[in-house]
């Protein structure tokens, strides 16, 4: 960007973790889905291997790892591990609702389902991909259905009708709860399939390189504005010594962190 305005050049504009940056488009040679990834021994922890483009061999850099973000497959590991759990929170819940039955005591666990450990991260979470925010609404019945049962099933244990309350679990066991389950393996192999980074390849005066990113928004000019704007927006990487300015992209004019390309695969941090 040196010797430039922001306004005076074309940018190609991506997305990482909800952030959007700015790479000079003059510099991408090319875009596209992320091919196989050859791990190489002893390089920094932002490069992830090298990718074989048409031939050519180019090492692959991690732009969220060399912004100081998480890794985008650590990210969905995560995710995949919480709803792990909260699957599995559910089994033992109904499990525990039949011990308290069975050896008449007290049952402890949320009776609502927005205070479970899954009800609360459900009515939280959010996302942009569609797919992903319909299964999440299938969730809702039998999750409700679940921690409905409880009062129910308590109060029929109470008048004396312990086989009408084991009858309610059963029922539940192999009703809302086995849908629950089935769309947690959905919704599990949905989040894995919606991973689809995006390989941008920069080419510098120097070097040619391949930088992961989660999507590539658009190629277009940016209209400058001050560095505050950028805390403002929520953008905190705005004094990392690779962000060179900020910028608005039209129509809506949301902030980009303008990158400094030839300074990404530099490894004397």
């Amino acid at each position: 960007m040196t010797g430039h305005r922001i306004e005076d050049i074309l940018w190609t504009t991506v997305s990482v973790a909800n952030r959007l940056f700015a790479i000079p488009a003059q510099t991408v040679q090319s875009m596209v889905p992320l091919p196989p990834v050859t791990q190489v021994p002893q390089v920094p922890a932002h490069v992830r291997g090298v990718i074989n483009l048409r031939g050519r061999v180019l090492p692959l850099l991690d732009l969220r790892v060399r912004l100081g973000l998480p890794a985008l497959h650590a990210e969905v590991d995560e995710l995949d591990a919480l709803l792990v759990q909260r699957e599995q929170d559910h089994r033992n819940w109904l499990t525990e609702l039949e011990a308290a039955v069975r050896e008449r005591r007290e049952f402890r666990l949320a009776t609502d389902p927005h205070k479970c450990a899954f009800g609360r991260w459900y009515d939280a979470y959010r996302t942009d991909n569609a797919l992903l925010a319909t299964l999440l609404k299938q969730f809702d019945e039998p999750h409700q259905r679940i921690h409905g049962i409880a009062c129910e099933v308590l109060a029929l244990a109470g008048a004396g009708d312990s086989a009408g309350a084991q009858q309610l679990i059963d029922d539940t066991r192999d009703g809302p709860l086995a849908e629950m389950l089935r769309l947690f393996a959905v919704l599990r192999a949905a989040l894995r399939d919606a991973v689809r980074e995006i390989v941008v390849v920069v080419e510098t005066p120097t070097q040619t390189f391949a930088v992961a990113v989660d999507s590539v928004e658009m190629v277009t000019h940016l209209s400058a504005c001050g560095t505050h704007a950028a805390g403002e927006g929520g953008l905190a990487l705005a004094d990392h010594r690779l962000v060179k300015g900020v910028g608005q992209m039209p129509p809506l004019g949301k902030l980009v962190l303008v990158l400094d390309a030839a300074g990404l695969l530099d490894t004397d941090d």
